[in-house]
């Protein structure tokens, strides 16, 4: 293990630094994957210079890993809070990047936690994102505390734990990089980057099964099986949660829906990307705000939220552009 883990972070010191020009780190748009691990970091005290001058390999250092699991479609995306971020790279930030938005008269609680980074690895091998993660906190150890982890898994053919088909409206290829990445006009350094709104949720899947498949149909507004939409009298889940705002054809946000769960308790991570954190907020308040006839998103009684972050995840060029402000340093030897 010790050589392993010391190959990969001497081939990021040695490779150089070649240039990256508007390139979306790949877990932003990726289509689904049988397993996942989030990461929440927060930086240590007076380690942001050592941090910034860091990440400036990490583009090749994850290079290296996908080279490792070729076969296992690894996937990993670095994003930043707005307090991280504004320290790190004070002298140009997302035009729209904030902490988490307070959605006022909404009937859920939906409260902000604040989070200097995340990592999301996804791939179809559980033991390749272990590995994957313990070579990235292995690097960045000296300079961040890990905060919380969640591993994430595909349930059954791409379900929720509900038993519904995950997002069956989700964008897909041009569609979906055109709805979740930003262009040229919406910030030239940081085109192919995204913002980021990262929610869990506990779920009470008890009193969701003791509801006849009528009722959860209703509730949903799917059909269970297919997917397919399900009239009701009132707006069901599929309506409100339904991610175009106006025009039917054009999404503004790419959900991705992760189940995690254990024996005792049933979890829900969603990861929603856009090039708009403006259009985000509006798909919340549809959800947790009540319309004029009193109606939220009805599946939100057996949901509740307990963490909510709001990030921004750069393209791969803006790592590189790090090492034009400090030196690049190598990355430590990890020996376990």
């Amino acid at each position: 293990m010790k050589k392993v883990f010391t190959t990969v972070h001497q081939k990021v010191a040695k490779t150089g630094m070649r240039p990256v020009i508007n390139k979306p780190q790949t877990g932003i748009c990726a289509e689904t994957s049988l397993h996942g691990l989030v990461l929440l970091l927060n930086s240590k005290p007076g380690q942001l210079d050592s941090l910034r001058e860091k990440l400036s390999g990490f583009p090749e250092l994850v290079t290296n890993l996908d080279q490792r699991f070729s076969e296992a479609l690894l996937s990993v995306v670095m994003a930043f809070g707005t307090e991280c971020w504004n320290q790190l790279w004070p002298a140009h930030r997302p035009r729209q990047l904030a902490t988490f938005p307070e959605i006022a008269d909404s009937h859920y609680v939906l409260q902000a936690t604040d989070f200097d980074m995340v990592i999301v690895l996804r791939s179809d091998r559980a033991d390749c994102n272990y590995f994957a993660g313990r070579v990235l906190l292995e690097w960045l150890a000296p300079d961040v505390w890990l905060q919380h982890e969640q591993p994430l898994f595909h349930y059954l053919d791409n379900r929720n734990l509900f038993g519904f088909p995950c997002v069956p409206d989700n964008p897909h290829g041009r569609l979906r990089r055109e709805v979740a990445l930003l262009n040229d006009e919406d910030d030239e350094l940081l085109a192919q980057g995204s913002y980021l709104y990262l929610q869990q949720y506990e779920l009470d899947i008890k009193a969701w099964q003791a509801l006849t498949v009528e009722k959860q149909r209703q509730i949903m507004g799917r059909e269970k099986v297919s997917g397919k939409f399900w009239p009701g009298d009132q707006p069901g889940h599929a309506r409100k949660a339904s991610l175009a705002l106006s025009d039917p054809g054009n999404p503004v946000l790419v959900w991705q829906q992760l189940p995690a769960a254990d024996m005792r308790n049933q979890r829900q991570l969603d990861l929603l990307w856009s090039r708009s954190p403006a259009a985000m907020q509006k798909w919340l308040k549809r959800r947790f705000v009540p319309d004029r006839d009193g109606y939220c998103d009805p599946l939100l009684d057996y949901m509740q939220s307990n963490l909510n972050a709001a990030f921004f995840a750069p393209p791969l060029n803006w790592f590189k552009r790090t090492s034009e402000q400090t030196e690049q340093t190598t990355p430590a030897q990890t020996e376990l």
